[in-house]
């Protein structure tokens, strides 16, 4: 008798991998939610509810939820769940809550099994809908193994080590970047040769702060950023920094190298970097520790060379559809991903599913080809309808995928044709909203999807909640926390050519437009709003591949984008991106369509910001002698561009011509908008600003001191343009003489700042930069000093030693030496 082959599990996807809490013994389920409830729920005075035999009033353990609301958990050993017995246990706990000393303002019922079926979903959701005052929660076995991957202490007890090992994410080691690497860990089986061959090639032949790159190569879902992941989880302790870069477009890459910034420089502003790319390859060249780099999804030599970094004591991991050949001209090693064999899948068929049946599940896995995605789908379909392998291998042979569908094997980036058909049979079995749903997902980029993108402001859409655990159910995407969900790439492919083929490309397309359009944040950008944009990137460039470039609704989402691109930091994307959207309008809407002009007068701005202010300037005259024609000399897009026109002029130095720009455009803001409109305001900034820098500084101060409390009075002591017009102020105070008065305003300045801002803030630096230069001038030497060298310490920890403003500081304090040194003072 041949003994079976052995087979060590890998774990790459939670979905699939749960605990055996339906084969735990009664006693030992209640421990575990007790446990639960109050490590996971922050439940105070946790008590197991009465004893064996006592009356219970239907709850089995209670406690106090930190808003003061008490808690109730109702534990359920079952087989099944089914409708009737939810109804049935919230019916008890109701008719039998007026005897409890208590009021429970939540009820919890937690059952061992799997319970999401959608009858079970569609009873859940009536019950709260019956004002009797009482939230009802259900936990099934899944909810509870996603709570317990959390907390592996609990695990480790109820479970054992072992399995705290392989269910629980490692923690990582001190410093080490685990977003989307070490996050999520999917059943996949047969790979340990490969984790061997990872481990041997980029182990062997190490070059001194050198990167050891190797490429994973192979069709779509055949599992390589399953497998980078993994040998990611496998090593880590290895690696005292792991990251993960997505690759598949030029702005998402720039994304992911910004945040990975932040990481490595903690309390920086990234906004103020103009390469964040060429600042992480400095960091990872000078770091002491090894560090390893995913670069995921790569489509060609050419973005690979732009991605990956020069030097360093690293390992990179390349993940990418393109065939093996392709990196034939690169020194780098190649490892081609193949499938998994007949036998690997038949078992993991029969170990998913629990059926025995051999016959059916070699037949299946010779069908499927090895394809891992193919496998999950599969297994997805037999576990939610309760069905056979054999049923499942008859509805695969019978089922005839559309020539659309079908898969192009021989082209690189293609996806095979089982993969379309194990999609379409997961399809077959959903409803009309859960299928337009997925067309949604299909648009964005594959990871890390925001719930807020489907429509979800929080937890008060039942109907999308229940698409999602229906999706995940079909293994068609990974819910990987209860706000953010995934989708394979390959399924988004195989759910867009349907979307063609079914004629429900341009519904769905608008329909994923809009709700990104409302996710958007608004402007201007501030700490919280750039947050939101971070994790909208990504989805937004993902989307505009797959709308009309044309369009007029998808020309407005694209200036969005760009914007947000040039206000996180990529000045020059920005740029980049409004010339091509300006001859985009141009072609689409006209030369001198208000549209077409907004985006010229962007485009021309962020040529500014890039360094150019001459063309900028050149671009905005001419620019202003359009809007005046086509548009008015009143209309508001006139006056922004001549704002802008007089913005330039003085960056070019033309303080005069500036100053003369302004002073116009605050007489025609008043006349139109009034004083105290913050168009008004913003122009008298700009007018006292470049009044001084012309030379009249005492008409300067006079100008911001009328400002001040009109701003105040009108925005608030805290709007960012009441600090800069203070800023203003006490800057020209300095400058016409008054040092002592200026000192005091930067003083009391840099505490409202340091409130309002926080105290890294650049804005907040800027004025402890000039209150200590004011200091300085007044006579107090040493505590000048003492300011600036703080300001210099946090500038180099935020932006970094060698950044502009941090080595204006440290220029300030060596001169400030130099002079007390001369002097005799020191």
């Amino acid at each position: 008798m041949s003994q079976k082959p052995e087979i060590t599990p890998v774990w790459l996807n939670p979905k699939l991998e749960v605990l055996p809490t339906q084969d735990m013994p009664w006693g030992r389920f209640e421990a575990l939610l007790h446990s639960l409830a109050k490590d996971e729920r922050g439940l105070t005075n946790v008590r197991v509810y009465g004893e064996p035999g006592q009356s219970q009033y239907g709850i089995d353990i209670a406690g106090t939820l930190p808003n003061g609301n008490h808690e109730a958990i109702q534990c359920k050993k079952r087989k099944r769940f089914t409708k009737r017995d939810l109804t049935s246990t919230v019916k008890t706990f109701l008719d039998r809550r007026n005897n409890l000393p208590f009021t429970v303002a939540t009820l919890v019922v937690a059952v061992a099994c799997d319970a999401q079926k959608t009858e079970v979903f569609d009873e859940l959701h009536r019950l709260n809908e019956d004002p009797n005052g009482v939230r009802i929660e259900l936990w099934d076995r899944r909810d509870i193994c996603d709570m317990l991957r959390k907390h592996r202490n609990i695990v480790s007890t109820f479970f054992g080590d072992a399995a705290a090992d392989d269910f629980c994410p490692r923690d990582p080691a001190p410093g080490v970047r685990a977003r989307a690497v070490l996050d999520v860990a999917v059943p996949v089986v047969g790979r340990d040769e490969d984790l061997r061959r990872m481990a041997t090639e980029l182990g062997h032949g190490r070059t001194a702060r050198r990167p050891k790159c190797l490429i994973l190569s192979g069709m779509g879902g055949i599992g390589k950023t399953s497998l980078a992941r993994m040998y990611a989880q496998h090593n880590a302790e290895a690696y005292g920094f792991v990251a993960l870069v997505r690759g598949e477009h030029a702005a998402i890459a720039d994304g992911d190298y910004r945040e990975l910034l932040g990481t490595l420089r903690p309390g920086l502003d990234v906004t103020t970097v103009r390469d964040a790319r060429a600042e992480v390859f400095a960091d990872l060249e000078k770091r002491n520790e090894r560090w390893l780099l995913v670069l995921d999804d790569v489509p060609n030599l050419d973005a690979l060379h732009s991605l990956i970094p020069p030097a360093g004591d690293g390992d990179v991991l390349v993940t990418t559809r393109a065939r093996r050949s392709t990196w034939s001209q690169t020194a780098y090693s190649v490892l081609k991903v193949e499938p998994l064999t007949e036998s690997t899948s038949a078992r993991l068929l029969m170990d998913r599913t629990d059926d025995r049946d051999q016959a059916s599940a070699h037949a299946l896995a010779a069908r499927l080809g090895g394809s891992p995605l193919a496998l999950i789908h599969a297994i997805g379909r037999i576990q939610d309808t309760a069905d056979s392998i054999a049923s499942y291998l008859a509805a695969y042979r019978d089922h005839r995928t559309g020539p659309e569908l079908r898969g192009k094997v021989h082209q690189q980036d293609y996806y095979p044709h089982t993969i379309a058909a194990t999609v379409d049979l997961s399809a077959q079995h959903l409803s009309p909203s859960d299928q337009e749903l997925l067309g949604v997902l299909s648009l964005y980029a594959p990871a890390a999807i925001p719930v807020t993108l489907l429509g979800i402001p929080g937890d008060d859409n039942f109907s999308v909640r229940s698409t999602i655990e229906a999706l995940g159910r079909f293994s068609l995407i990974d819910v990987v926390r209860r706000d953010v969900v995934a989708i394979h790439p390959v399924v988004q492919e195989v759910t867009r050519d349907r979307l063609r083929a079914e004629d429900s490309w341009a519904k769905i397309t608008t329909q994923a437009r809009r709700l990104f359009d409302n996710a958007m944040p608004l402007q201007p950008p501030n700490p919280k709003s750039l947050a939101l944009w971070n994790t909208l990137r990504a989805h937004g460039y993902a989307l505009v591949e797959n709308l009309p470039r044309h369009d007029r609704a998808t020309l407005a989402t694209r200036c969005d984008l760009a914007q947000w691109t040039g206000f996180s930091g990529d000045i020059r994307a920005a740029r980049d991106q409004y010339q091509e959207l300006v001859a985009d309008h141009d072609d689409a809407l006209g030369a001198n369509d208000p549209d077409t002009l907004h985006v010229r007068r962007r485009h021309a701005n962020w040529v500014g910001h890039e360094g150019n202010a001459r063309e900028a300037r050149l671009l905005m005259e001419e620019l202003l002698q359009v809007c005046r024609r086509e548009l008015g000399p009143h209309a508001p897009q006139t006056l922004e561009v001549h704002h802008s026109l007089a913005w330039w002029t003085g960056q070019e130095e033309d303080y005069e011509g500036a100053r003369l720009m302004y002073e116009a455009l605050v007489r025609e803001r008043t006349r139109l908008s009034g004083p105290t409109h913050i168009d008004t305001i913003r122009a008298r900034h700009n007018c006292a600003h470049w009044t001084g820098l012309a030379g009249d500084r005492r008409g300067a101060l006079g100008l911001f001191g009328r400002l001040v409390p009109v701003a105040q009075e009108t925005l608030g002591p805290n709007h960012h343009r009441t600090l800069a017009a203070r800023n203003g102020h006490a800057f020209w105070t300095g400058f016409a003489g008054d040092l002592e008065t200026a000192r005091r305003l930067y003083q009391r300045l840099v505490e409202d700042c340091t409130a309002t801002l926080g105290p890294e803030h650049r804005d907040t630096l800027f004025a402890m930069h000039y209150q200590a230069l004011h200091t300085f001038a007044a006579g107090r030497h040493d505590e000048g000093m003492r300011i600036a060298t703080l300001v210099a310490q946090t500038r180099a920890r935020v932006l970094g030693e060698n950044h502009s403003d941090t080595q204006k500081t440290r220029q300030h304090l060596h001169a400030w030496a130099v002079q007390l040194t001369r002097a005799g003072l020191r």
